[in-house]
């Protein structure tokens, strides 16, 4: 009677310790599942697939922009691009490699959009040799710039 007793109270207390499992946590995230990982391809870019034209920094800018025209028969959503900026003397002043653009709306095919992306030149002592001229007397240096597109991403 005793044992059973005591068997009954331990029993007690470590239900009443138990803590109760809350099974609706708000913040849950789902995972992606395979079908959402697999909605992109990415292709090989070349000439065919994308041009880029109207690059442009101006002197005091933090943003280098430029225009991407989908030239292929699908939508692109992102583009991988390697950059070098050269100087007049057509001299590296530096190299960006694999630096991806992704777009807010896939690019339809034959359609334009503009592409925004951080500058390298957090000193804000360059410029683009075609972007207008700043109004200023402190030095400067102009560069030129060379893209080459190596991969777009386009939606399944």
């Amino acid at each position: 009677m005793r044992l059973s007793a005591v068997l009954l109270i331990i029993i007690c207390v470590a239900s009443a310790s138990a803590r109760k499992e809350r099974s609706t946590h708000q913040r849950l995230v789902p995972k992606a599942s395979v079908e959402e990982i697999a909605q992109y391809d990415s292709l090989a870019a070349d000439s065919s697939s994308v041009a880029i034209s109207g690059f442009e920094k101006t002197l005091r800018s933090r943003w280098e922009t430029f225009f991407v025209t989908n030239k292929s028969s699908r939508a692109v959503s992102s583009l991988t691009v390697d950059i070098e900026y050269l100087d007049a003397k057509g001299r590296q002043m530096h190299r960006r490699q694999g630096l991806t653009v992704t777009f807010p709306e896939p690019i339809p095919p034959g359609e334009t959009r503009q592409a925004k992306i951080p500058t390298w030149d957090i000193q804000s002592v360059r410029y683009y040799h075609l972007s207008p001229p700043a109004r200023t007397r402190s030095q400067a240096t102009p560069f030129w710039v060379k893209i080459t597109p190596n991969t777009i991403t386009t939606p399944r």
